[in-house]
């Protein structure tokens, strides 16, 4: 009903004489006024992160978002306390609508009821089973969706089963879990010493049964070889060395059975196979081994996989590590990690203090998960994510994204190079195997499959010679490649793709 105003001045609409009515349009001011403030006050939050160069609104989406959305609300609310009082009440209903809608889509994003999106946060299955307030109920509907059994034991509580039936095993430390920010200037030091001096490391412990990790819902554990990799100890053996892998987690055998990964695939039929695969290592990792333990052997075949989804990240890590960069030198070496006794001692040092970083991490997860997860909800993370609408980036990336685009690919254009010169003085031969990740399929944004053809031009510019997976991985189904269709490592289907790929090329 339209209001109109009596030549007593009243105003002519149900109720709007009554006090409570009065007292609504009060209460709406008051809302109003909060809520203008609220505005005012994420308006300027942005306006001088902005300023002080914490973040950069550089996109129009960004600046719609946090710019004029914000001012154009405080302004509106401000303007609304001269409004009459039905008005402050309708505008005051339409912003909560407004919100209230937006929380909705929140929990729908979060809950899963709504698809996260390309934009959203990759979380695997057995992640979410970790952070369950009820792992036997979601384990139960993993099993009942995959038909896979589920172990749901956490890695602190698998790892003491474990040393329960040998009490020598070890939980799988890599050469990168020893590195830290130690450094004033930004570099990273490696916790283990021998005699005092700093020692990297480049297998694990040597001989111990290792729990290795759980992605597809089943624990997966090795015995260590004499150097600390995933081999039969007695490759070692052999007079002389066919095929030696080189890589990080992946041909290292996460996440699937010791006979399974696809390295040990490529060893039944050349049987003398080395695997130098490490969890954590990237392509400077890569390169110290090939000349510590690889090149002493000369292999008839070198096996450099590269894995597009951190290949890069790790580099920017490991340059920050004097030693390590030393690995750029062709005469550097570290003439101790031929004692493999002393550095086992050394690595077997550090354990107890990373199975404790362990159990603190578990102990603070599902507090952290509610913690954050609210902050998270309240800030509409997933709501902005699944929009593209995370755009502002603040001092820190940047610098780590110029690195990433010029510093970085310079060192590892370098390490391709020195690599190949390396095989090239033994006769061997150098292959490149390109090793895609699930975020290309799942149209997840990436920085390392946008620096593919980056990539592979600096490798086909070295003269080695590449081995895509990609093109393989994509005449079928992709995904069903990995565990339960999500982010990961490979599952058996995958390493047995990688298998099938490669061999044909080594002939």
């Amino acid at each position: 009903m339209p209001e109109s105003t009596s030549e007593s001045g009243r105003t002519d609409y149900p109720g709007a004489n009554d006090d409570r009515f009065h007292r609504l349009g009060r209460a709406a001011s008051v809302a109003l006024a909060l809520a203008g403030t609220l505005a005012t006050a994420l308006f300027l939050r942005f306006l001088f992160a902005s300023e002080a160069g914490r973040r950069d609104f550089d996109t129009w989406s960004t600046v719609l978002l946090y710019y004029i959305t914000p001012a154009a609300t405080a302004t509106l609310c401000f303007l609304a306390l001269w409004f009459k009082p039905l008005n402050r009440l309708r505008l005051l209903l339409l912003l909560l609508s407004v919100t209230v809608s937006l929380y909705v889509l929140e929990f729908a994003l979060i809950s899963g009821i709504l698809p996260a999106g390309s934009s959203g946060q990759a979380v695997s299955p057995m992640n979410r089973l970790r952070e369950s307030r009820n792992k036997a109920s979601y384990a139960a509907q993993l099993m009942r969706e995959f038909g896979v059994p589920i172990d749901s034991r956490s890695p602190s509580e698998a790892l003491r089963d474990f040393q329960a039936q040998d009490s020598s095993a070890v939980p799988i430390v890599g050469p990168k879990n020893h590195l830290f920010e130690g450094q004033a200037d930004g570099g990273m030091r490696s916790a283990v010493a021998v005699d005092g001096r700093e020692v990297v490391p480049l297998g694990a412990i040597s001989q111990r049964s290792t729990l290795l990790c759980n992605e597809s819902g089943e624990w997966i554990s090795y015995l260590s070889d004499r150097r600390g990799f995933n081999n039969p100890d007695e490759v070692w053996d052999n007079p002389r060395i066919e095929i030696a892998a080189l890589g990080d987690s992946f041909p290292h055998g996460y996440c699937v059975p010791g006979d399974r990964n696809f390295v040990a695939l490529i060893r039944r039929q050349h049987p003398a196979t080395l695997n130098l695969g490490m969890a954590g290592d990237g392509p400077l990792f890569m390169l110290a081994t090939l000349t510590e333990v690889a090149a002493p052997r000369t292999p008839r075949v070198v096996l450099w996989f590269y894995y597009e989804g951190n290949d890069l990240v790790d580099l920017q890590v490991e340059r920050k590590n004097a030693v390590l960069l030393r690995y750029l030198d062709p005469g550097f070496s570290q003439p101790v990690l031929e004692h493999q006794h002393e550095i086992d001692q050394a690595i077997l040092a550090q354990v107890p203090r990373l199975e404790a970083v362990v159990r603190r991490e578990e102990e603070q997860l599902y507090r952290n998960r509610w913690v954050y997860g609210t902050l998270d909800a309240v800030k509409l993370s997933s709501l902005r994510l699944r929009l593209g609408l995370v755009q502002g980036t603040d001092s820190d990336q940047r610098r780590v994204a110029a690195d990433f685009e010029t510093d970085n690919m310079t060192v590892f254009r370098d390490i391709m190079r020195q690599a190949k010169a390396k095989v090239d003085g033994w006769q061997g031969a150098m292959y490149f195997v390109y090793l895609p990740e699930w975020a290309r399929y799942a149209r997840y944004g990436s920085s390392g499959k946008d620096k593919r053809d980056a990539v592979l031009g600096i490798v086909r510019e070295a003269g080695i010679p590449i081995i895509d997976l990609d093109e393989r991985f994509r005449e079928s189904d992709p995904l069903s490649l990995f565990p339960f269709r999500s982010v990961g490592h490979y599952n058996e289907a995958g390493h047995q793709a990688v298998a099938d790929v490669v061999l044909p090329e080594i002939r």
